[in-house]
């Protein structure tokens, strides 16, 4: 059983309600201050729910909590309430439904006027004054809801750096949940899963286990047992991608079938996006998994592609937007320096030990899922080559170089750094003795790399993959990044955000303040772009970018008429 040490923190309500009811710059400034106000803050901002200045964000969400009447004495009763529990006895059953060794010390934060209950920065926070709270007995079921999740958010399962087949799945939290439902869920409620699981989880480790607990307590009508996974896109657009899309379900047995159909029609959007109906739960689970490899092979296939384009002097870029014209190859898409995000680096390999582990083949049958994955691990190792190549164009080693790294988050615009290429571009420039900076305007906090002794859990960092990386541990965003440019060797853009789109070379230059060379990880440059840097002294490298050379020699044949 995992040890689970929580401390109740409720001190944000009084300022929050004194600010609602007279609101001032004072006020909101100290509300601002408060650990609860950052980390629900910086939860907005990775989700891409705000685009304001943490003043803004908190200003905007109080007022339109004021204009509820009854929203004030909801918080001081659940501030009440809360302050009268003893957590303890749920505290203990927590930490016997988290995987094995994941050992939590957090804090469980009252905050107010957003959503009912998220995770951020390795904490919980619930809304005091939310309606679902009326009824103050589920404030205790929600703060143990978003801890489970901050214990799930510290443990990863362990494998080798481009070797997914070395891994595997812990099942013992999950079956151990299984078990916990079938001992107090009421027989006839429906039991929705909606994450990605392993194929063949719902019909042959959930059913038994839920079946088995319905007959110790007397019942003998089966579970009403469904699969329907969840299809999410972070950013500003998060809500309505759950609700305004379509939807895969399943269930165990025909009355399954219909709860869930009937559960998805009354809350989500499915008479524009109607759901499709599987035959069984299985199915519903290899669809998600097969959904997500499909992304990741597509996104693998250009990594041979891209390397091609650099040694045989081709623009990949051009050649995409060529090969895009034809409708029916309109969504070719370029990886960057790898994939990121909480679904496409793992959920292959999902299925991979699936296939063994839960289903009993014993044939290696699956090739193009793991080799996607592998090769999308460990693309953006090819960068720190590409800036250590262009460097010494410069006549400049990469060891001690002051190297920028423009975008630490998975995707363009939002903030979120799960299995972020940009993780690795910074480990293993550290690695070969560089000195890595970085920015992000979406990031405020990097846990991958600021925490890396503890998070996401004690010996699971990717700085075991690689050496000398002691001194990540003090590296923080640069908030400015005209300021995170100044006398820098070489700057890398990594991320799409539309920040970087559009930077000026001229301007980039003055703030470096010298020569650096510039590395382009995701077709950010034009061809004019390139050659103003080339223009200026400046070293230009790129990920696909091989006609970078042509243009270095028509500068060249041009200086010597």
């Amino acid at each position: 059983m995992s040890k689970v040490s929580v401390s109740l923190d409720l001190s944000f309500a009084e300022p929050a309600l004194r600010h609602m009811g007279s609101p001032g710059e004072a006020s909101l400034s100290m509300l601002v201050a408060h650990d609860a106000a950052k980390g629900v803050y910086a939860h907005a901002v990775r989700f891409g729910n705000t685009g304001l200045g943490i003043k803004g964000f908190w200003g905007g969400l109080l007022l339109k909590a004021s204009g509820d009447p009854m929203y004030a004495s909801r918080v001081r009763h659940s501030q009440r309430y809360l302050e009268g529990c003893d957590l303890s006895e749920a505290y203990a059953e927590l930490g016997g439904h988290l995987p094995c060794g994941t050992d939590l010390d957090c804090r469980l934060f009252g905050e107010v006027g957003y959503d009912i209950g998220v995770v951020s920065e390795g904490d919980a926070y619930l809304n005091l004054g939310h309606p679902h709270f009326a009824d103050a007995g589920e404030l205790v079921f929600f703060a143990v809801h978003e801890l489970h999740h901050v214990g799930y958010t510290v443990y990863n399962p362990l494998y080798a750096l481009g070797d997914v087949k070395t891994g595997s799945v812990d099942m013992i939290a999950l079956e151990e949940t299984f078990a916990s439902i079938g001992e107090q869920v009421n027989p006839t409620a429906l039991i929705l899963i909606e994450t990605t699981v392993a194929p063949g989880t719902t019909e042959q480790i959930a059913y038994p286990i839920i079946k088995q607990a319905f007959e110790k307590r007397g019942i003998h009508e089966p579970p009403l047992l469904a699969h329907s996974y969840e299809r999410v896109m972070p950013g500003r657009n998060y809500v309505a991608s759950v609700r305004d899309f379509w939807r895969v379900c399943s269930g165990i047995n025909p009355a399954a079938r219909d709860g869930v159909v009937r559960f998805l029609d009354s809350v989500l959007n499915t008479r524009q996006f109607p759901l499709t109906v599987l035959d069984r739960p299985i199915e519903s689970e290899t669809a998600k998994i097969i959904e997500n490899s499909y992304r990741s092979v597509i996104l693998a296939f250009m990594d041979e592609w891209s390397l091609f384009a650099e040694r045989n002097g081709i623009d990949i870029k051009k050649v995409i937007e060529a090969i895009r014209v034809r409708p029916t190859h309109s969504n070719l898409l370029f990886p960057g320096p790898g994939i990121g995000g909480y679904c496409l680096p793992k959920d292959g390999g999902l299925g991979v030990w699936a296939n063994r582990h839960i289903l009993g083949w014993e044939d290696e049958l699956f090739k193009m899922t793991p080799l996607a994955i592998d090769i999308n691990d460990t693309r953006a190792l090819h960068v720190p080559q590409l800036v250590r190549d262009a460097l010494r164009n410069m006549g400049e080693p990469v060891a001690a170089a002051k190297v920028l790294v423009l975008g630490v988050s998975y995707r363009e615009d939002v903030g979120d750094t799960r299995y972020s290429g940009s993780e690795i571009i910074v480990r293993r420039l550290a690695e070969m003795g560089a000195n890595p900076r970085v920015h992000d305007p979406y990031v405020t906090q990097w846990p991958e790399i600021e925490s890396q002794d503890a998070y996401p859990a004690p010996g699971q960092s990717k700085a075991r993959f690689f050496a000398r990386q002691g001194k990540l541990a003090s590296l923080r965003i640069v908030p400015d990044l005209w300021a995170a440019m100044k006398g820098v060797n070489a700057i890398v853009l990594a991320v799409r955000h539309s920040l970087y789109l559009d930077l000026d070379p001229e301007e980039v230059f003055r703030a470096v303040g010298r020569p650096f060379a510039i590395i382009d990880c995701f077709l950010l440059l034009d061809d004019r772009s390139i050659r103003r840097y080339l223009e200026l002294g400046c070293e230009v490298k790129g990920m696909g970018r091989g006609h970078i050379k042509r243009i270095k020699e028509s500068i060249r044949k041009k200086d010597a008429e």
